[in-house]
Formats: C-alpha cells, structure tokens, sequence
C-alpha cells in the first residue's frame, strides 16, 4: 500500500473545509468546559485545537458559534491537534454543509455575524509556520473570524504570508510582545 493510501484526508467521507474559529468543547465525563479553536470542518468532524490534550475515545460536545452544537467523538490525537468525528444525522450533516457553504461566501449564520468582532482569549501555545519551513511557538492572545493576535518572541516580516494549522495568515502588524495576523481567505471552491 502506498504512502499517499495511507493518509488520514484519504479515508475521511467528507472533505474538511479549512477555517479558523473559536469555539468550547464540553466533556460530558467530567462535566469540563474548555476553549479551543477549530481549525476545519467537515460535516462529518472537524480538526479542533484545544486547551489540553484529548484521547482517543474521548465523547465530546463541540460548540460552534454559528454552525451548531456538535457530540462526537475524538478519533486522533496529536500534541497540537485533535481530529473530532460528529455523531450526527444525515439532516443534521447536510444543514451543516449549508453552513459551510455560507461561511466560505461571506454570509456567515447569523451568531457568526453578530460575533465578527467580538474576540476570545486563549492561552494555549500553538505554533505556526514559516514559508521556510521554520516551526514557531506562540500563545493566542486573541481571535476572530479575521484575523488574530499572537504572543511571541519571533516577529516575522510584516506581510509575510504564515500558516496557523490550515489556515493561512498575513503579518498585519507588529506589537509589543507579538503580532497580528489578518487570516486570508482562499478562493478554492468549496469540495462538500
């Protein structure tokens, strides 16, 4: 079997759309909410950036401003990332492929709208990379659907083009102990 067989994307049902959004994840054994950032969707799971580890097997509930609420299931994880399967409905998939549809034109569901601006504080390291390949460490100070604010001691190049997950961003601007990124949007149609 080949490398290129092997890959996880090659055995998803669904193609994963890439965003940036803030959302919580509740862990209904525990009873604990925590922030986290999904980095894509799908309308079969999405790839979920959280405060602390997750294990495989672990029942979630996903919170998505603007898309839905979310249970399922974490079916990988990594030191950054964990892969998130939905225990949905077919209706409820499909209303889910609508919204991402929405969301890659610009008309967001409504609680997305009215959230644009509004911003969310997350401390969790993260990293990003560099056109050059180099990894760097940072802590999200805040986010929003456009963009975000990273601490870090490394200050790439204003307009430098960075990768957050699957997310591409642009150096908007430098700051006192980090920069901001301005998210870029791709014009790739969207594969559901």
């Amino acid at each position: 079997m080949s490398n290129a067989a092997m890959k996880p994307a090659e055995k998803r049902a669904f193609p994963r759309t890439p965003i940036t959004l803030a959302g919580k994840i509740f862990l209904p054994v525990t009873g604990v909410e925590q922030n986290c950032i999904v980095s894509d969707i799908s309308m079969g799971g999405a790839t979920l950036q959280a405060d602390t580890r997750l294990r495989v097997g672990t029942e979630v509930v996903l919170y998505l401003p603007g898309f839905d609420r979310f249970s399922g299931t974490i079916v990988h994880s990594g030191a950054v990332e964990c892969g998130m399967r939905f225990s949905c409905s077919p209706a409820k998939r499909e209303r889910t492929g609508e919204r991402i549809v929405l969301y890659l034109n610009g008309a967001l569901p409504d609680m997305t709208r009215e959230r644009r601006t509004t911003r969310m504080a997350m401390p969790a390291p993260r990293y990003f990379t560099r056109p050059n390949g180099e990894r760097v460490r940072f802590e999200v100070r805040d986010i929003s659907l456009s963009g975000a604010s990273l601490k870090t001691e490394m200050r790439p190049p204003v307009g430098e083009i960075v990768m957050v997950g699957t997310t591409a961003g642009r150096v908007a601007r430098h700051f006192d102990g980090g920069i901001a990124l301005e998210f870029v949007r791709t014009l790739s149609a969207p594969e559901l």
